[in-house]
């Protein structure tokens, strides 16, 4: 019996105490049994109050002696079952709180003079505490005994994400792989896979994939090892789906785990492989491209296609993927468009090149300077009347050449004109100086280039 608590007897001359030993038993010893008997006392409202203490006898006068706040009463007022919500909260330890044990609440329900709840339930909370303590023995019988050196050796601190795969051992140094493999090891999931190493890790593809079951070592954290070998070690990630597939946890975590990391596909980093006819596909999947196995018309090109998939780079501009593919064009072809087009020609040399140079005859050379002296006539306008006047779809301002442009090389007996690219920007173009440009360059071209087959134009 508790020192604060006098012995109470019912009517038959019976005690109404716990013994000793269960007064600092936690509440949370209690079942749910035990917890609505004593909500169905206290949760009727009451308007009896203790003369000594001033609680009212039901739910709101015990949440009063543990120590809840008027706003947290009316909080559980609210509720369902106020005090099975009392009870809940109690069994959270809170400093402010009287601490949340039998022995306490036993004694709330002596000061709220609740004898009739104390006497219900004094047989139910005897065999709730009972089996809480044989709960409590058998789990310390199977306790391990553990010595204080092994939990406290220096293999707590090894980084089990330093050596992830049998390769790493193997070689010595982390190993990386062009895709990761995720698929139910159960059903035809399996055979598809050794098909598909036999396939891809061979000529001419020489892939190197991840197999779980083939390169992940025993006795590693499952899920912590595959996530870091799907975000560090692996470009993609090829999910063989079936049927199984749906069924597997694992498989569901690693697709779920690379999406994450390429949310809407946009690296690509998923490839999902169907081998059978589908019930339904993953939402996760379902807006990215399907490499389908089932349909046997496009087998041949399968894998090819799957081998593409892998082996294009995640993110082409940071490669430097199609850098130097472009070649320029020879020089006669490049002179025989222009010519057949100035406003081709004119867009080229404005926009697609920093200044272009031809190597014509003496012959025409003196025509050429006064031909560009007439034509810087035409550009003597004003800048804001050129702002207005000139808009050529290519070409975004001019810069009109002096026959200063115009040099001579009497070391080869040529002559070479170079065009420079403009460098100030303007809008409009009027039609008359439009036909004047297309006039003067026809003729241009057709000194430098009429009846010469060694003319030449070179685009830097």
């Amino acid at each position: 019996m508790s020192s604060q608590m006098p012995e109470v007897i019912d009517g038959n001359g019976e005690s109404l105490a716990l013994p000793d030993h269960f007064l600092n038993i936690p509440l949370i010893a209690l079942r749910y049994s035990v917890r609505r008997v004593i909500a169905l006392y206290l949760n009727a409202p009451s308007d009896v109050v203790d003369e000594d203490t001033g609680y009212v006898n039901d739910f709101s006068g015990l949440a009063e002696f543990v120590g809840f706040s008027y706003l947290e009463i009316k909080h559980f007022a609210r509720q369902k079952s106020p005090t099975e919500e009392l009870l809940e909260e109690w069994s959270e330890t809170r400093e402010n709180l009287v601490s949340p044990t039998v022995g306490k609440l036993w004694e709330g329900l002596y000061i709220l003079n609740r004898f009739d709840v104390m006497k219900d339930c004094q047989l139910a909370i005897v065999k709730d505490v009972e089996a809480y303590q044989r709960n409590k023995q058998r789990e310390e019988d199977i306790r391990p005994v553990q010595s204080n050196d092994v939990s406290q050796s220096s293999d707590q601190h090894v980084d089990e994400k330093a050596i992830l795969c049998i390769g790493d051992v193997d070689n010595n140094s982390p190993q990386y792989f062009d895709a990761f493999v995720s698929y139910n090891h159960e059903g035809e999931d399996l055979n598809f896979v050794k098909n598909m190493i036999q396939t891809l890790e061979g000529e001419p593809h020489k892939l190197k994939l991840f197999i779980p079951g083939r390169d992940d070592l025993p006795g590693a954290s499952k899920y912590v090892i595959e996530a870091k070998l799907i975000e560090s070690r692996c470009r993609r990630m090829v999910i063989i789906l079936s049927n199984n597939y749906l069924q597997s946890s694992a498989c569901d975590f690693q697709s779920k785990f690379a999406h994450a990391l390429s949310p809407g596909a946009r690296s690509k980093k998923l490839i999902p492989v169907i081998i059978e006819p589908m019930r339904i596909i993953p939402q996760i999947l379902r807006h990215v491209t399907l490499c389908d196995y089932t349909k046997v018309d496009l087998q041949e090109w399968f894998w090819n296609r799957l081998s593409s998939a892998i082996k294009q780079p995640l993110d082409p501009v940071a490669s430097g993927w199609g850098q130097g593919s472009s070649s320029h064009s020879s020089s006669h072809g490049s002179i025989s468009s222009m010519a057949s087009s100035p406003d081709s020609a004119i867009g080229l040399s404005l926009s697609s090149s920093s200044e272009a140079k031809m190597e014509i005859s003496s012959d025409s050379l003196e025509d050429m300077k006064s031909d560009w002296v007439d034509l810087s006539s035409d550009f003597s306008q004003s800048e804001s009347e050129m702002s207005h006047s000139m808009s050529p779809p290519s070409v975004n301002s001019f810069s009109a050449p002096g026959p200063s442009c115009i040099s001579d090389s009497k070391s080869t007996g040529k002559h070479e004109v170079i065009y420079s690219r403009p460098t100030t920007t303007g809008k409009g173009k009027k039609s008359d100086l439009r036909k004047r440009m297309k006039a003067r360059f026809e003729k241009i071209t057709s000194a430098a280039f009429g009846g010469s087959s060694s003319s030449s134009a070179k685009v830097n």
